[in-house]
């Protein structure tokens, strides 16, 4: 099993976690795992409660006209802001760094 570092910032809490990469997980699902975010819909797009701000400079696939409609509902949008749900977990987001939003 191989495994990445996750960096999460909640509030005042910084969590350093590690993801498996080798369980098709979605980083909605495991912030779910580990309790830091509600992902409301189940990761099928239709909501924002998986909002988060990627603070590094991990590349990522290309926000979705989907995930973008989404995010335009998001009260606190910047140019960092994702919807966990359509980011796969793969090694190459080792390091990741990221921000869940007060109001998620």
């Amino acid at each position: 099993m191989s495994d990445i570092k996750i960096k999460v910032s909640k509030g005042n809490e910084v969590h350093e976690l590690l993801a498996p990469t080798d369980m098709n997980f979605t980083l909605m699902e495991f912030l779910r795992v580990n309790e830091l975010i509600e992902g409301k819909c189940g990761g099928c797009g239709e909501c924002s409660s998986c909002h988060v701000y990627i603070d590094s400079d991990t590349e990522l696939q290309s926000v979705g006209v989907i995930e973008d409609m989404m995010l335009d509902e998001v009260s606190e949008r910047k140019d960092s802001s994702r919807l966990s749900c359509q980011i796969h977990i793969y090694p190459n987001l080792d390091g990741l760094e990221l921000t869940i939003p007060n109001n998620e």
